[in-house]
């Protein structure tokens, strides 16, 4: 691994996003290793009497789904719900984060963190209300992108028609994700980052906000030198490795694990010096208060702006150019009406 991806860490400016080779070495409820990609279609296609001839996941998937859906949950439910995550994933769980952004169904991640109990436990589905990050790193968010087999109501997204109807109307935690990106170093674990709705969501956020990602890592056993062109080309390094040497390297460069104080005050330097007596109340009050002055607030541009539909409107967290021009606009009617309670 390299230095930046620990100075990051340590920074409170790190976030993880986990694909299916994330769960590799995690076992089901039987004590079966998960099957990864083909193994899973095989099993799919074997449940239905169907011949598998190599076909992709997400083609079994959607023809399984079409033939017969609780079947199909009710499977998926048996083999990757009550796992026992890997001893890696343990380890990962031991270390504070802010997020983790996953494409897994399964719940290994879930119990990992459950498990060692190093912070409370957040989970969001691709379409849950957003909630702001915790200050202090008290609670961690795992963000299940592509749904999760214990709740098959909320849909998944893994066949070519269900990337279709998401990429037609961008789930509220990709397009979280894409601003994200912009701000925070993330590490892909089991993932080249090539899922269509992330690409989606990556491609929106160029255009709304104008801002690059900063500079991420994709951990993979190996690329091709395409795939380092194109990873390349949307700002990653690739890391030749796996989720295990990722926990490794965690274990070795950081033996002490930080607190979530830790790293929420290495985001806010001037917090630092606080006293660490301060009740989590008290801390999160603290860490909320974003310290302004002369030279963070943005220069006025006159007739920038107006005359066209600001992205706070659209969902998007407000900027300073929105707090100076007091955006939202008071409406008289409201002001009227509230006048009478």
């Amino acid at each position: 691994m390299l230095p930046e991806i620990k100075k990051a860490y340590m920074d409170g400016r790190l976030m993880l996003f986990l694909g299916a080779g994330a769960s590799v070495g995690s076992r089901d409820r039987d004590g079966t290793l998960l099957p990864m990609g083909d193994e899973l279609a095989a099993e799919l296609a074997q449940m239905m009497g169907w011949p598998y001839g190599g076909e992709a996941l997400s083609k079994v998937y959607s023809a399984i789904n079409a033939a017969d859906a609780p079947r199909l949950h009710g499977f998926l439910s048996r083999r990757v719900i009550n796992t026992t995550p890997s001893i890696e994933l343990q380890t990962i769980a031991t270390y504070p984060w802010s997020r983790i952004f996953t494409l897994n169904i399964d719940d290994c991640t879930e119990t990992a963190l459950r498990k060692t109990r190093t912070q409370r436990l957040q989970i969001f589905g691709r379409n849950s209300p957003l909630e702001e990050l915790d200050p202090i790193l008290e609670s961690v968010q795992l963000i299940k992108l592509n749904g999760s087999a214990d709740r098959p109501e909320d849909g998944f997204i893994f066949s070519p028609q269900e990337y279709g109807e998401g990429s037609n109307r961008l789930p509220l935690w990709y397009r979280e994700l894409g601003q994200n990106h912009s701000s925070y170093t993330f590490v892909f674990i089991g993932s080249k980052s090539d899922e269509p709705l992330f690409q989606h969501a990556i491609a929106e956020m160029r255009s709304i906000t104008k801002r690059q990602p900063l500079e991420g890592y994709v951990v993979t056993p190996s690329a091709s030198e395409i795939d380092k062109h194109h990873l390349k080309a949307l700002n990653l390094i690739h890391i030749p490795g796996t989720l295990r040497d990722f926990a490794q390297w965690l274990v070795r460069e950081i033996p002490q694990r930080p607190t979530g104080w830790d790293l929420a005050t290495a985001r806010r330097p001037e917090l630092r010096a606080i006293n660490r007596a301060l009740t989590d109340m008290q801390k999160r009050a603290l860490n909320s208060v974003t310290l302004v002055s002369a030279d963070t607030l943005p220069r006025s541009e006159p007739g920038t702006g107006f005359g066209a539909i600001r992205e706070f409107y659209k969902g998007y967290k407000p900027r300073w150019r929105d707090i100076l021009d007091a955006v939202p606009a008071e409406l008289a009617s409201i002001k009227e009406f509230s006048k009478f309670f």
